[in-house]
């Protein structure tokens, strides 16, 4: 779902925590800071630092709640389709053709 504020589009992502998007705004302000407010002689590189960081702390913290327990919900899925696709599965020795008719 998506809240549009104006022309600026904000969307809701699961697999952030609230304390992850507050973690972001908070890296946000610490850039414009650094832009804008202070006499960091080179801010681009100290964003661009800064933006390396938040971006890679998120994409470990998330990486690591990706479980494989849902590799276990796979694999029980495929044995129940398994099991009600045998009944009406033909035999390996019967022959069959699709022809296209003309």
């Amino acid at each position: 779902m998506a809240i549009i504020f104006g022309t600026v589009q904000f969307q809701e992502h699961s697999f952030l925590t609230i304390w992850q998007r507050i973690a972001t705004l908070g890296i946000f302000m610490i850039m414009l800071l650094v832009l804008f407010w202070t006499k960091a002689k080179k801010p681009w590189a100290v964003i661009a630092v800064l933006t390396a960081v938040e971006l890679t702390a998120n994409a470990a913290i998330v990486q690591s709640r990706v479980g494989y327990t849902d590799a276990y919900k796979y694999h029980d899925a495929v044995l129940q389709l398994k099991d009600a696709i045998n009944p009406i599965r033909p035999d390996d020795t019967d022959f069959y053709r699709i022809n296209k008719d003309i």
